[in-house]
């Protein structure tokens, strides 16, 4: 029976974690999992819940500071060093709530294929909330999601609320770059997948429920001040420069870093 192992990270969101993981189990008939969870210092039980609802879990100890992309690179590396014997590494986010069977589907489908599989989430309302990213522009760096309606497409890199990568793949492209603090890791690492050559497709059905991050109280909020807009935009969990010019400059070349690191800012004195 193929191990598959499921990479999240966490930080005080005990309800959603403690779902998605309960998610998780009820969909563990007929394959074998481990889950690697990097809890990030949460100081509302996190770590305690999850150990009593999944007592096999490797509970990793962040250091308080680590944000998402941080965290999952902790969490890939412990994968790596401590379960190289997996068929397939699995990256979550813990604000999903999986459907009944679907890891043992998404490794059916894959089935030794050397090709990454993105599992694409609906909201509420049953729309596309998450999945594979394809930018239509790479100089405008426009972008659309792909999901489960176009299986066959490849896509350019991935949200990584699900996204199931064979032993082979994972081993060669390693952890997340370390130098991004919460967000852009995830596009970053569908990037370097694509840029060693492998395929990356949207699994054919619906891999569980997950809502979109609303705007509202962030960067891109159009009815904050001007200068808090900044100040969100360079925080963490904003879009900050540093890690913005890296992700353009790594991906899409030297002259689009330039002009498009500053997009934001012009978007943000437009009030758009």
């Amino acid at each position: 029976m193929d191990k598959i192992v499921l990479i999240l990270t966490c930080y005080n969101r005990r309800e959603k974690t403690t779902n998605c993981i309960r998610s998780v189990l009820g969909t563990n008939e007929h394959i074998q999992t481990e889950i690697v969870l990097v809890d990030d210092k949460s100081t509302d039980g996190t770590k305690e819940a999850v150990r009593k609802l999944a007592p096999h879990t490797h509970i990793v100890e962040g250091t308080g500071g680590l944000y998402w992309n941080g965290g999952m690179h902790v969490g890939m590396k412990y994968a790596l060093k401590k379960i190289p014997d997996a068929a397939y590494y699995v990256l979550l986010n813990d604000d999903v709530e999986f459907y009944p069977g679907v890891f043992a589907a998404m490794a059916r489908e894959l089935d030794d294929k050397t090709e990454v599989l993105v599992g694409a989430t609906q909201a509420d309302d049953n729309s596309l909330s998450y999945g594979g990213i394809v930018y239509k522009n790479r100089k405008s760096l426009k972008l659309r999601t792909v999901g489960p309606d176009e299986p066959g497409l490849c896509c350019d890199t991935f949200n990584a609320n699900c996204v199931m990568i064979p032993a082979k793949i994972f081993k060669e492209a390693g952890a997340t770059d370390a130098a991004y603090t919460h967000s852009m890791g995830d596009f970053d690492y569908g990037f370097t997948i694509q840029r060693l050559g492998y395929p990356i497709h949207v699994f054919h059905e619906y891999v569980g429920r997950c809502n979109d991050n609303p705007a509202e109280g962030t960067w891109q909020d159009k009815s904050l001040p001007v200068l808090k807009r900044f100040r969100l935009k360079e925080g963490a969990k904003g879009l900050p420069f540093k890690d913005w010019f890296r992700f353009l400059r790594k991906n899409f070349g030297l002259d689009v870093a330039v002009v498009r690191s500053f997009t934001p800012y012009i978007k943000i004195l437009l009030r758009r």
